[in-house]
């Protein structure tokens, strides 16, 4: 059975797993929105041959933008049993989401199942931990502009605003360059620019 991505009107848009593929296989596809300010996205895995729908999927969060602006990296998956892991995620705030297909065959193993249930649980896992770090650096960015709103106001002097401007631009640029950051750095980060700012003498 070989897999490909359905678009909206129904044409199959690339096969990315071919029919005889040798297992286990990886491949690959970066897709754009095909609509203006759109905020999810659905993905329709298709069974070629049978033209048929396997799975179909949202992928939420997406950063509105004009069409063909978002970059959606899609990449399947097939482990050496043929379970298809499906995973779809959003280039630029790295919202992901995920399925797994079974394989054809009559009856799973045992252990074929158990291997299927543990990947299916590190997706759910990964998909968390990705949504917990979106979360920690979207709020990281806008402590950041608060910062510089803050280091703007009448009553800031001239030391702490300079101080107060260069640790936001300096993790406004952090946070564009490190979206696979730890979730602990990401907090840790927030937390001495809450302490540059608790230190600041208004006049």
């Amino acid at each position: 059975m070989s897999y490909g991505l359905e678009s909206k009107n129904g044409a199959i848009m690339n096969v990315l797993i071919p029919k005889h593929t040798p297992i286990p296989a990886r491949k690959e596809l970066l897709i754009t929105t095909c609509s203006n300010n759109l905020s999810s996205f659905s993905i329709e895995v298709q069974e070629c041959e049978l033209f048929s729908p396997a799975v179909l999927f949202n992928l939420s969060g997406i950063t509105p933008k004009p069409r063909s602006v978002s970059k959606i990296n899609v990449s399947f998956v097939v482990d050496d049993n043929g379970i298809l892991n499906i995973t779809a995620k959003d280039m630029s705030t790295r919202e992901k989401s995920c399925s797994v297909i079974c394989k054809k065959n009559d009856h799973l193993t045992p252990e074929e199942i158990k291997k299927m249930m543990d990947a299916a649980a590190r997706l759910k896992a990964e998909d968390e931990e990705n949504r917990a770090k979106a979360a920690a650096l979207n709020s990281l960015e806008n402590f950041a502009y608060k910062m510089k709103a803050t280091a703007r106001g009448p009553k800031v002097s001239a030391l702490d605003k300079r101080q107060m401007e260069e640790a936001a631009d300096e993790t406004i640029l952090w946070v564009d360059t490190n979206h696979d950051a730890k979730i602990e750095e990401i907090n840790d980060r927030k937390r001495k620019l809450e302490t540059i700012e608790s230190k600041v003498a208004f006049l």
